[in-house]
């Protein structure tokens, strides 16, 4: 689940909550995972901070599975989370006036 908050004008916090459907997995899966907040321009990928390859924004994930980007721009982007079992990727994230859309 990922739900918007705002923050001031022209910037939104972006909090998220990771839930597990094998109840076989650890209750700590995700405690310190990380998440990427990655730039979309003109439907690609592309790294903000391109001179050293970082990602606009970076957060862990707690041992509850939320996550929380504080201050984020209206714009388009990719949320990536490196987690245990492999990288989950979700595209086209559309964060317009602090609703996502």
């Amino acid at each position: 689940m990922l739900s918007i908050s705002y923050v001031a004008p022209g910037r939104c916090a972006l909090y998220g909550l990771l839930s597990r459907v094998d109840s076989g997995l650890d209750s700590l899966a995700f405690e310190g995972a990380q998440a990427e907040l990655l730039s979309l321009e003109k439907g690609e990928r592309k790294r903000l901070a391109a001179s050293n390859g970082r990602p606009l924004l970076t957060t862990r994930i707690d041992r509850d599975g939320k996550l929380l980007f504080s201050s984020v721009s209206p714009g388009r982007y990719t949320l990536l989370l490196h987690l245990s079992t492999g990288d989950l990727v979700i595209e086209e994230l559309h964060i317009d006036m602090c609703e996502v859309v």
